[in-house]
């Protein structure tokens, strides 16, 4: 009996040696996460150490029990307070549980529709640049494409300049009939410079679609030096 008590002293006091380790692994400064999935574990733990050290004190003599009081009562303490926290991550989740989402639902009130009437423009058949001699007309070939699923394109409105016009800047724009393609003379200065063209399309129920732009760049070369007069 005296060896199997000095046994259970030993584990008692390896327990007291790990009891402060616990205990500052619990006070430890981490992410919440962390604390709360290993509360449930550092519970079990420490009662299953409050079962050794009572079973210790039933086969141990008195003066023995006497000294593990204070290491019994640390650890009722301590499942106290995990007991605690068990409580009140339980009434988190809960809440959690029966939390009702924000609605997403849109505002209410009509979307605006989409234009059905689709449409393209297209300069110099893509091409980045033209060139011509400053000063003197250049022609610009300009393609227009157009399609509506409710009725025929029949109109179109157009602006031409040196930037893109947007669909509040058409009021003063007459329409005018559609028509696949239209040749502009543009008379470039010395250097680079833009050309725009800005485009609007109706179909024949006056549906309207977007504006569609496009833009090519236009260098004005300066005209070659007469050669000097013979003497």
């Amino acid at each position: 009996m005296e060896g199997s008590a000095r046994g259970k002293v030993r584990i008692v006091s390896h327990s007291q040696a790990e009891s402060p380790m616990i205990a500052t692994a619990i006070g430890e400064e981490r992410p919440q996460t962390m604390r709360r999935s290993r509360t449930s574990l550092s519970g079990l733990v420490l009662l299953a150490m409050l079962a050794v050290l009572v079973s210790s004190c039933r086969l141990s003599g008195t003066d023995e029990s006497e000294s593990l009081a204070p290491t019994v009562a640390a650890l009722l303490t301590q499942v106290s307070v995990q007991a605690t926290e068990l409580k009140s991550q339980g009434t988190f989740i809960s809440h959690l549980a029966t939390r009702i989402p924000r609605s997403t639902a849109p505002p209410p009130g009509q979307p605006t529709p989409t234009p059905p009437v689709m449409g393209a423009v297209v300069i110099e058949e893509g091409r980045c640049c033209v060139g011509g001699l400053a000063g003197q007309a250049l022609l610009i070939r300009v393609a227009f494409q157009a399609f509506s699923p409710l009725a025929p394109v029949t109109e179109m409105r157009v602006r031409a300049g040196g930037r893109w016009f947007e669909q509040d800047e058409f009021s003063e724009t007459d329409w005018e009939p559609f028509t696949s393609s239209k040749t502009y003379d543009f008379t470039p200065p010395i250097n680079w410079v833009g050309f725009y063209i800005s485009a609007q399309f109706r179909d024949a129920q006056g549906w309207l679609s977007p504006v569609y732009h496009d833009d090519i760049s236009v260098e004005g070369m300066p005209p070659s030096p007469s050669p000097a007069p013979m003497p």
